[in-house]
């Protein structure tokens, strides 16, 4: 009897998230719903299936970010749950892997981000300057001109 009930408390369900890099170079820190879990590779145990957001960065390459799914192994669903948590005398391992790959950083071109830039401000003084009235009788006026009109008087019942 005790050689029954110590193979039954040996058995567990272990749950990891492994998390690679195809960055060798250097550090890539990672993120999972948005707590730091440190440098890949990496390996994150876990309780409960679902989705997971994820970031990844390093100095000198772009970020990248996405949502993995934990799904759910058939030896988890209730009534077999039971026999795996339970009654299955060794671990069972659910291992996930999460592949990051990260772009090297792309050099900027700073005449063309300056031209981008001055053409944006061209655009927006063009529309702070447009017509305050185009047709539209619902037309927001400035503070300033909405302080200096009185409301209509209501209709007296006399």
């Amino acid at each position: 009897m005790l050689v029954l009930f110590s193979c039954a408390t040996g058995a567990c369900v272990e749950r990891r998230l492994l998390i690679r890099s195809d960055v060798s170079d250097r550090p890539v820190e990672i993120y999972v719903d948005g707590e730091p879990v440190g440098a890949a590779p990496q390996t994150i145990y876990f309780e409960s299936y679902g989705p997971r957001d994820w970031r990844a960065r390093a100095e000198g390459m772009e970020s990248a970010s996405g949502r993995v799914e934990l799904e759910v192994p058939w030896y988890q669903y209730p009534v077999f749950d039971f026999f795996a948590e339970v009654l299955i005398p060794w671990t069972i391992v659910d291992e996930h892997l999460l592949e990051v790959k990260l772009r090297p950083l792309e050099e900027r071109d700073a005449e063309a981000l300056e031209k981008r830039a001055n053409a944006f401000k061209a655009e927006a003084i063009k529309a702070a300057n447009a017509p305050k009235d185009i047709g539209d009788k619902r037309t927001l006026l400035p503070p300033e001109e909405r302080t200096k009109r009185q409301p209509a008087e209501e209709p007296s019942d006399d």
